[in-house]
């Protein structure tokens, strides 16, 4: 059992001395600016793959990163020719990945804390958090869309919204008060002048209310008359189109002639029930003044 132990280590160290070796025969050929950019496209390459663990749409790192690695490899091919290469632009690349990152992370924990601020607003149901809940949508789809500089900004935008939103749920509230105190003082500091005027509104539509009803009854029992000639107006129309001229089809006189038949007897039913009713409202007039008179007498 030590015997194989002690093979096994001695195979991974000597394993291991070869790769060490290769890779420097590898680099040597290489400049040190290209191991330099090999070397940040590797941490590059892990930062990717630890935000797509972390949950991150990594569409933007990915495509920065195969630009990099595009030019990386097109000026490994210079030095391959004897011709400097120029890693300037892997470095940037690199850097900016890194700059992803930090963005991307900032960016979720105040979209966090950002949505814990909105669902506490939200519970005052005096502001009104529309507007706000808008740019919070905007918020996360900037997000999502992996534009972090966007959505920080958006962000602070969201903040003053809800400030916005609360100072303008304090101003109506205050002006609600404001305005409950003025109209309790008026009406405790003329409520006999106001309850005056009711009682006197009220005798007056109590006193005219039979008046008023009978007026719209004759009103109503005129208009159903004008509407009654102008319906034997059409029907005579009607039958000259039809009989005298010719020009109205049988089945366009008979549909007429039954709509314009069954409009006159509706007003034919409903005008007695009115007449009815305004007799009835003159009678209960004349019943309330003769004993009045008999009492002079």
């Amino acid at each position: 059992m030590k015997t194989e132990r002690k093979i096994r280590g001695i195979l991974f160290i000597f394993i291991f001395s070869v790769a060490v070796l290769f890779f420097l025969m590898n680099t040597s050929a290489y400049s040190n600016e290209s191991i330099e950019a090999k070397t940040c496209l590797n941490e590059s390459m892990q930062i990717m793959y630890d935000m797509k663990d972390a949950g991150f749409n990594i569409i933007r790192v990915n495509d920065t990163y195969s630009l990099a690695e595009q030019i990386y490899f097109s000026q490994l091919v210079l030095e391959d020719k004897k011709q400097a290469g120029d890693y300037s632009i892997i470095l940037e690349k690199c850097t900016e990945i890194k700059g992803i990152k930090v963005k991307a992370y900032q960016s979720r924990d105040e979209l966090r804390v950002l949505e814990e601020r909105i669902n506490e607003t939200a519970k005052n149901k005096d502001v009104n958090v529309t507007e706000v809940l808008d740019y919070f949508n905007r918020v996360k789809q900037e997000f999502y869309d992996e534009r972090y500089e966007q959505a920080l900004a958006l962000i602070e935008e969201t903040y003053q919204k809800i400030s916005e939103a609360e100072s303008n749920a304090a101003q109506s509230k205050v002006f609600y008060v404001a305005v409950s105190k003025t109209l309790a003082g008026f009406f405790l500091k003329n409520w006999y002048i106001i309850l005056s005027v009711i009682a006197v509104l009220l005798i007056a539509y109590l006193i005219t209310k039979s008046r008023i009803e009978k007026y719209l009854i004759k009103r109503r029992i005129k208009k159903l008359g004008i509407e009654e000639r102008v319906l034997k107006d059409l029907i005579a129309k009607t039958q000259r189109e039809y009989f005298g001229k010719g020009t109205m089809s049988e089945g366009n006189y008979n549909i007429k002639m039954k709509k314009f038949s069954e409009m006159v007897r509706d007003i034919h039913r409903e005008v007695p029930l009115l007449k009815e009713e305004l007799e009835k409202r003159e009678s209960q007039k004349k019943e309330i003044k003769v004993p009045i008179n008999k009492k002079k007498n």
